[in-house]
């Protein structure tokens, strides 16, 4: 018993270690996700020897009852093999109930956070490019998780403000300009957007930002998707009538670029 006390401290620490270490210091500093589960072990090991004697006090209140051996019995080479194989069973479970840590964490959160950082640098001065381009109030850029089947944001300039500090996620097969835009691989261009059942209200209320019009172009390179670029609300003389067709190919030429920054972070 105390053997399932030490296994399931170790591996529920470790985790939940190494997993704060990996969504703090490793999206700070560019540490790899290895680096950061090698941290949790440390603390993991050192929490050990602080609290090794709680968990054998907590096993002892149980009051199992003891093998009773004499001297000889203990010392036969049966008796040691039995008394490593429970330990080594006891390890096993406590390890596995520790485990049970990881259904409740966003696992690729970190990974997600990593490249989100890396992006930044990268995209700030694109979004700045193509929210000038074709004079829109805000410029937002999704990136596509294939393996989750989300679109995914950190990245939004409004005027002279870049906004990082969450990400928002979108479902692939949602109803949203973003997602349609992106599942169909086709650009949408919408004048009046509150005409148009696809556009969610709710986000107005949350931004601040009243939609007019929207310009979505998907971001797509030899075939494979890597997101979509949305400009929102067309600016000057044009404001009313939304984002022309010149509109339509500047950004379809920014998203060109995108996609190849893209597949160098990707390759780094």
């Amino acid at each position: 018993m105390p053997m399932v006390g030490f296994g399931f401290m170790d591996n529920i620490i470790m985790i939940t270690a190494g997993d704060l270490i990996d969504h703090t210091l490793g999206v700070r500093f560019g540490l790899s996700t290895l680096v950061a589960a090698a941290f949790g072990n440390l603390c993991s090991d050192m929490s050990g020897v602080l609290f090794g004697s709680v968990v054998e006090s907590a096993a002892a209140r149980l009051k199992l009852e003891l093998p009773n051996l004499t001297a000889a019995q203990s010392s036969m080479a049966v008796t040691r093999r039995a008394a490593t194989l429970g330990q080594l069973v006891g390890i096993f479970c406590g390890c596995c109930l520790g485990m049970t840590r990881l259904l409740f964490m966003d696992l690729p959160g970190a990974e997600r956070h990593k490249m989100a950082k890396k992006l930044d640098t990268v995209f700030e001065p694109v979004l700045r490019s193509a929210h000038t381009l074709v004079n829109a109030e805000r410029c937002t850029l999704y990136l596509y998780d294939e393996e989750r089947g989300e679109l995914w944001t950190r990245a939004a300039v409004d005027g002279e403000h870049v906004s990082n500090a969450k990400i928002i996620t979108l479902s692939i097969d949602s109803n949203s300009l973003a997602a349609t835009a992106a599942r169909s691989r086709t650009l949408l261009n919408i004048s009046d957007a509150r005409s148009d059942g696809r556009h969610d209200a709710s986000w107005d209320a949350k931004t601040g930002v009243v939609t007019r019009s929207i310009l979505t172009v998907p971001i797509v390179q030899g075939g494979k998707l890597y997101g979509c670029l949305q400009a929102i609300n067309k600016t000057g003389a044009s404001k009313d009538t939304g984002f022309s067709d010149e509109d339509e190919h500047l950004l379809a030429m920014v998203s060109i670029h995108i996609s190849i920054f893209v597949q160098a972070v990707m390759n780094e």
